[in-house]
């Protein structure tokens, strides 16, 4: 977030509201404003008007449909940031937290709020997307935003599709995807799609930091998004990003400052009765999840690593733990034993290992995969891209798939030994 904004908040304010005529919808919790829901008045706003929301934690999902309105915090009116963390909206596990979808202009501005909670927009019976904001067809200006604590199948920050939204002063931090983009995906849906050209600025520049997935972690460009997309970031997760951080297609232009974390050059052991702030350097402070070494540890083909995974169960019902694992190479997972240490996925929502564009081959050795179960499960346990494995003594057990495979591989070797 930048500095010395007040001045420039009110002044917009102001001219906003008279030169424009518009009118000013005013959202609070107890009652005294026009309404208590953000949604009520996005309902009854015209274009241009603005829905100001006050200090509060807002339990919806909202829409803006078709309207070239703003949406905002008081951020706004008095220029004081921390307004962004005490206006919140939560979207409770029920679909994306904001959808822009029915050609929102720039002038559609969302500002100023923490969005979290969200589990994104169902396309299919199969494959949800944009877990905090969801847009497709539209271009809203997004501003002085955290995204938090969101998850989906693919975007679990935001989605673009078909946009030319303008993102500036962005955090985008702490969510998960079960398969692609833990943070921003750029890509194009059907039908009709068109390419998107979104701007981020390079003066207010946005963060993408500590967000998990399957592949591509921080930020996922579509192959056949054909524009090269110009990202300016203050913080990334690492500075100099692989494929488990960043996709690395020809299409993306990344510029980044800083780095919010510091990876390790070492093996490092997990157990899920640890604890992701120890240093996991000793079998006596372990780390708690296997999703959290494979994001600190740092190998190279000169320095391999191993992640050693202790006796017990790993699942996101116990310990929290976040599949589908991000695969890295030159790291090897060992287990403690087949029937020791145990991976389960009961929600059914992610399949266990997603491993892309690894031009070494990684191992994975003495556990269990099993127990994975639910509705539509359309992700296979064990899925390989473009990459090599290796599998030694391990289970995969009572897990349910739309494919009726337990492993899978596209243009990649596995090499099964017991």
């Amino acid at each position: 977030m930048k500095d010395n904004i007040t001045i420039f908040f009110i002044v917009f304010f102001c001219l906003f509201c008279s030169l424009l005529n518009a009118a000013t919808w005013h959202i609070k919790q107890d009652g005294t404003g026009n309404f208590t829901t953000i949604q009520e008045g996005i309902d009854a706003s015209s274009n241009l008007d603005t829905v100001l929301v006050y200090p509060g934690t807002y339990f919806e999902n909202i829409d803006f449909i078709g309207k070239d309105i703003t949406v905002a915090s008081l951020l706004l009116t008095t220029g004081n940031e921390s307004y962004i963390d005490s206006t919140i909206i939560d979207g409770n596990q029920q679909g994306s937290v904001v959808t822009f979808e029915n050609d929102e202009t720039n002038d559609a501005v969302l500002m100023g709020l923490t969005i979290k909670n969200g589990s994104g927009k169902y396309l299919d019976q199969y494959t949800n997307m944009g877990g905090g904001i969801f847009i497709n067809f539209s271009s809203p200006l997004l501003q002085y935003l955290i995204i938090k604590n969101n998850y989906s199948d693919i975007g679990g920050g935001i989605a673009f599709s078909s946009t030319n939204a303008y993102l500036k002063s962005v955090t985008i931090t702490n969510n998960h995807s079960f398969r692609d983009a833990g943070g921003i995906v750029i890509c194009r849906l059907s039908p009709n799609p068109i390419n998107s050209n979104i701007t981020f600025s390079s003066i207010n520049r946005c963060n993408i930091y500590n967000n998990t997935a399957g592949n591509a972690a921080d930020i996922s460009i579509a192959e056949n998004h054909t524009p090269v997309t110009n990202i300016y970031i203050d913080t990334l997760t690492v500075l100099n990003p692989d494929w488990n951080f960043v996709s690395q297609f020809p299409n993306i232009n990344l510029e980044i400052e800083n780095e919010w974390l510091q990876q390790v050059e070492s093996d490092l052991y997990v157990n899920p009765e640890g604890d992701d702030t120890n240093s996991g350097l000793s079998e006596d402070e372990p780390l708690k999840t296997i999703q959290w070494a494979l994001t600190k540890i740092k190998a190279d083909s000169l320095n391999p690593r191993i992640i050693y995974l202790a006796e017990g169960v790993y699942s996101p019902a116990t310990n929290g733990e976040l599949f589908a694992l991000n695969m890295r190479k030159y790291v090897n997972l060992i287990g403690a034993g087949i029937d020791q240490t145990i991976m389960e996925e009961p929600l059914g929502d992610a399949g266990f290992i997603h491993a892309r564009y690894s031009d070494e081959k990684f191992s994975i050795s003495s556990c269990t995969f099993r127990n994975r179960t639910g509705s539509y499960i359309i992700d296979i346990p064990i899925f390989l891209y473009n990459c090599d494995a290796n599998l030694s003594n391990v289970k995969i057990e009572n897990c349910e798939c739309t494919s009726n495979s337990a492993i899978a591989s596209n243009y990649g070797n596995i090499i099964l030994t017991d």
